[in-house]
Parts: structure tokens; C-alpha cells; sequence
């Protein structure tokens, strides 16, 4: 059994160029800082597969990190949506695109 790398606080799935032969789908993750460390986000490689654990869900990536996200966490938080907002705009810019899908549209694909 493997241990999970990742365990953020607040958590989505970002579709990268939907619906194209380049589509990707991505963990972003975000931790809430303290008083001595601000808050933090990271994005995973690309989801290969989720499995459903109680109140979890452990998303396996290809690089084989694995994100451990509770169910009810589903979520950005103030920082992670100010980074996806910046991010979505020079994507956009760019000529690509990203958007944000739940666990379930991400199993029904």
C-alpha cells in the first residue's frame, strides 16, 4: 500500500485545453499558512487515476504523487483562487484554456 505525498487543505481538478488532443487534468492543491509561513499551492503532474478511500479521495498522478482530498475540501482557498485567476488569464492569453470539474466529471470521462 502506498502512503499519500500530498494532503492539502483545499483542493480542485483543473482541465487544461478541454476537449482537445492536449487535454490534461491537474490537482491543484493548497495549504493554509500560519503566523510564521504564508500560504502555499502546488499542481500536480496529471491525474492517471482516482480512487474513492471513505471521506477521501487519493488521487494517483503520473509522476506517481498521489493527493490525498478529503471529500468536503473541495474547494480553493483566497490564495490558491488569486494563482488559478492569474494563471487562467495568461493561459488564456496564450491561446489555451482552463477550467475547473468535479470528481464526478472527471470519472465520467
Amino acid at each position: 500500500m502506498w502512503m499519500s505525498n500530498y494532503s492539502p487543505d483545499k483542493w480542485v481538478i483543473a482541465v487544461f485545453n478541454r476537449g482537445t488532443d492536449k487535454e490534461v487534468s491537474k490537482v491543484m492543491g493548497g495549504w493554509s499558512g500560519g503566523y510564521l509561513d504564508g500560504d502555499s499551492w502546488r499542481i500536480s503532474s496529471g491525474i492517471k487515476e482516482v480512487e474513492k478511500d471513505g471521506d477521501y479521495y487519493n488521487i494517483i498522478n503520473h509522476s506517481g504523487s498521489v493527493y490525498r482530498c478529503h471529500k468536503e475540501m473541495n474547494d480553493m482557498t483566497p490564495y490558491m483562487a488569486q494563482v488559478y485567476g492569474d494563471f487562467k488569464k495568461k493561459l488564456e492569453d496564450d491561446g489555451n484554456t482552463v477550467e475547473l470539474i468535479t470528481v464526478e466529471e472527471f470519472l465520467e470521462s
